[in-house]
């Protein structure tokens, strides 16, 4: 996930990588090239009701931890998926117990990716080194529900390189169809796998890239599809809060500058900044665009910008705020609170068993998805019970509107967690979503991305001192984001289930605790360093706060 050192790799190398990441008409080509690639960028999909499989030609030596596949199925899809090394890629028919197995991992429902447009992710238990010319085939035999990858037409009668197999016999590993065989008819390719190595794409796989021409998304701009402004309000989306990159303070990210492209709002060195105007209600469209120290676009994404009117709601909604110490020890529900009681009337009503009235909400320190999940859950009694949640509460009848979700801090300390990790996280936060939905299958539920940490060493030292993880922290962030955009956006688990940008509306200078202190014991000098590591500011707990205000507003 961070940037790629151009010292690795010859100038040549480092131009032709550039001019290819800058092609972005096909995200997506065959290593032959454009001659394999009839000319619509749009993939239609293939689908097996019994499983399916990708290949990829290795075309320089490189090590790889992780892979992503164009590969998708429903909230039921169970299954095993292998992946698979071998010298030879075989003729019509692909004999897998023939090769080499990497690694089998059990898929159960709930935890395959279900985005049409998004990836399976795979995460290797050790990491594997493919040489030039061999095969990387990644395998799925499903057991539930059905499975399908993206495509594209190929070209008829052109000599290909097979890139997937279908499945067309249950349990059938022997004998499969090459769905990019060559006849009297157009075959097919699916979407080359992208292959990644611990911390980030490595210089070694740069041939790999290059080869399939895949835009490998070196920073990874993790924000929802859809975000919200309220008349009013000021919105911000810090650019080091967006994209991960090597942190200095306020020049963050170090290796890149990104653009805000829109009709409204500012464009600044460290964010797109809005407070929207009375005559800017209705849906705008944001353009950012990543640059390199070259002035090259790495990555770009078009998110739906919403502008809402900031008038009274016209009903009473009840509300939960859930969260960690964020949560807990910052104004972040009374500054949400706040803003609705501006309006004078049909004020929402905050539930919880932390804060204070009228500001109430759930957030508990040290707490991670798996303790709200668990038995010393406020929301747990034989299991999660909302409704006995609720009669604690002393509701009644009366049922949650909205409900908010502000975790992830906590479980993303320590060393780089594994994908099963991070996948069971997700678990998590699905099991109680579903709980909830259960009790009231019309609460819209909003899953925050998580917020970071100050974007200075200065918190870690002064909290950690020597132990701490700064780097690895980041990463967990990070990925974990990009899997609740993947779970949890645009409807991916259920259509009342959105994301909000809780994480990626703090400054992350100046909304964390700052301290002026001397420069060492021999210099009286000043500076002014962060001195926590996770925890906001007032300021940021407030700048969270509106954030959450403008998605709450949508559902009024």
């Amino acid at each position: 996930m961070g940037g790629i050192k151009p010292s690795a790799m010859s100038a040549a190398t480092v131009v032709a990588f550039k001019a290819k990441l800058g092609d972005d008409s096909i995200v997506y080509k065959h290593p032959l090239g454009g001659a394999e690639y009839v000319g619509n960028a749009t993939y239609s999909s293939s689908g097996s009701v019994y499983g399916l499989a990708c290949i990829q030609k290795i075309v320089t030596d490189c090590r790889i931890k992780y892979i992503r596949v164009r590969m998708w199925g429903t909230s039921t899809t169970a299954g095993i998926l292998r992946v698979y090394k071998s010298t030879s890629l075989g003729s019509g028919s692909q004999q897998f117990s023939a090769n080499t197995l990497i690694e089998e991992i059990p898929v159960t429902a709930g935890n395959f990716n279900v985005n049409a447009t998004g990836f399976h992710s795979v995460t290797l238990t050790n990491e594997l080194n493919l040489n030039t010319n061999e095969y990387l085939f990644v395998y799925f035999l499903q057991t539930a529900s059905t499975v399908s990858l993206a495509r594209w037409t190929t070209l008829n009668g052109t000599s290909q390189e097979r890139s997937a197999f279908l499945y067309t016999t249950n349990n059938n590993y022997t004998t499969a169809w090459a769905v990019s065989a060559v006849g009297a008819s157009n075959g097919y390719q699916s979407a080359p796998m992208i292959l990644e190595k611990a911390g980030g794409i490595s210089a070694e796989a740069l041939g790999v890239a290059l080869a399939t021409k895949q835009n490998v998304l070196t920073p990874r701009i993790t924000i929802p599809a859809t975000i919200h402004a309220v008349v009013g309000v000021e919105l911000n989306l810090y650019s080091d809060a967006i994209i991960l990159g090597t942190d200095c303070g306020k020049t963050s990210p170090k290796e890149y500058s990104v653009e805000y492209i829109s009709t409204v709002g500012k464009s600044t060195e460290r964010a797109f900044r809005y407070t929207a105007i009375a005559g800017d209600v209705g849906t705008k469209s944001l353009l950012i665009k990543v640059y390199d120290s070259n002035h090259t676009v790495v990555a770009t994404k078009t998110v739906s910008l919403i502008v809402l009117a900031n008038a009274a709601p016209s009903a009473v909604k009840r509300v939960l705020c859930v969260g960690d110490s964020l949560m807990n020890n910052g104004p972040i529900s009374p500054t949400i609170q706040a803003l609705f009681a501006s309006l004078g009337s049909n004020i929402p009503l905050f539930f919880g068993t932390a804060g204070t009235d009228p500001a109430k909400h759930e957030g508990r320190s040290g707490w991670t998805y798996a303790t709200f999940a668990g038995a010393s859950s406020p929301f747990y009694s034989s299991g999660l019970n909302i409704a006995a949640y609720r009669t604690g509460l002393g509701m009644g009848a009366d049922k949650f509107d909205i409900v908010t979700f502000q975790l992830g801090v906590n479980e993303s300390f320590g060393v780089i967690k594994t994908e099963a990790d991070r996948l069971q996280v997700i678990q998590y936060a699905k099991d109680i979503i579903t709980a909830f939905l259960a009790d009231n299958a019309t609460t819209k539920i909003i899953v925050q991305l998580p917020t970071s940490d100050g974007n200075s060493k200065g918190g870690w030292a002064e909290n950690y001192g020597t132990t701490g993880y700064k780097s690895e922290y980041q990463m967990n962030i990070w990925r974990l984001r990009e899997l609740i955009i993947s779970s949890f956006d645009a409807g991916a688990y259920n259509a009342n289930v959105f994301v909000g940008i809780a994480g990626l509306s703090v400054d992350r200078y100046y909304g964390y605790v700052r301290v002026t202190q001397a420069v060492s014991a021999r210099i009286s000098d000043t500076e002014e360093v962060h001195n926590n590591a996770v925890h906001l500011a007032t300021a940021g707990s407030q700048q969270v706060g509106d954030s959450y205000y403008a998605t709450m507003r949508s559902f009024f």
